[in-house]
């Protein structure tokens, strides 16, 4: 009978090892979800219903931008990674569109314009016109390909545009990366001119202040206080 103590209490040594693995493996896996959890939610924008009496542009209309004039008009600049940034209101703008596009850039802009949307608003904003024209963004341009007759050049260009996104709130920054082809989104901040210095290199991007204009320099560059889509608010 001797003989079998120690077998038992091997038996019973590993029969706790089993129940601390065990248990050892349950709290990892809790400790992995609670990440994964918490980085989802730290990944998600925060916004509010859009308030009932609050009135907005619809994609059907054209954007609405006025002259800034004073304080509004002065340059905000800043320092970061040893580069001062500037960027300067020219005017503020309200635009209501839908999404043709959205695209992520890894360029100079975009330690502050990370991301480009393309829009389309009037008859653009349906997204049976796709029947006929073709959407795509590279290089911080957005091209179109189209069947000739279906819609003119003129009216294609004049409600449509590449707009680089440059988000005033962490949370505005979040927001947009959301943003899928064909949402109807609403956009309200300031048209401005960004430039940044790193050392004796600079670099420059002036926003649009037309809808009529094309190449080259034809895109706006938005500076978004606020954003709406789906009912609800980001800012």
């Amino acid at each position: 009978m001797a003989t079998n103590v120690p077998i038992n209490a091997n038996a019973e040594k590993n029969g706790r090892d089993a129940s601390i693995d065990f248990f050892l493996i349950v709290a990892i896996l809790a400790i992995l979800s609670i990440t994964i959890v918490l980085g989802f939610l730290l990944t998600q924008p925060h916004s509010t219903t859009v308030p009932q009496d609050i009135s907005l542009l619809q994609p059907t209309d054209d954007p609405i931008q006025s002259s800034v004039t004073g304080e509004v008009a002065n340059p905000i600049v800043w320092e970061e990674n040893g580069m001062t940034w500037a960027i300067r209101p020219q005017a503020s703008y309200q635009i209501a569109a839908r999404i043709l596009s959205n695209k992520r850039y890894y360029d100079w802009q975009s330690g502050v314009a990370p991301r480009d949307l393309a829009l389309g608003w009037g008859d653009m904003s349906d997204p049976s016109v796709d029947e006929w024209i073709h959407w795509r963004q590279s290089n911080r341009w957005y091209h179109y390909e189209w069947n000739n007759g279906a819609y003119s050049r003129s009216y294609i260009t004049s409600h449509t545009a590449n707009v680089h996104i440059i988000p005033t709130t962490d949370n505005l920054d979040k927001a947009p990366r959301q943003l899928e082809k064909n949402d109807l989104v609403y956009l309200e901040g300031y048209l401005v001119d960004l430039q940044v210095r790193d050392g004796a290199g600079v670099g420059r991007v002036n926003t649009s202040l037309s809808r009529e204009d094309t190449g080259a320099g034809a895109c706006e560059v938005l500076y978004v206080e606020r954003l709406v889509v789906d009912g609800r608010l980001y800012e």
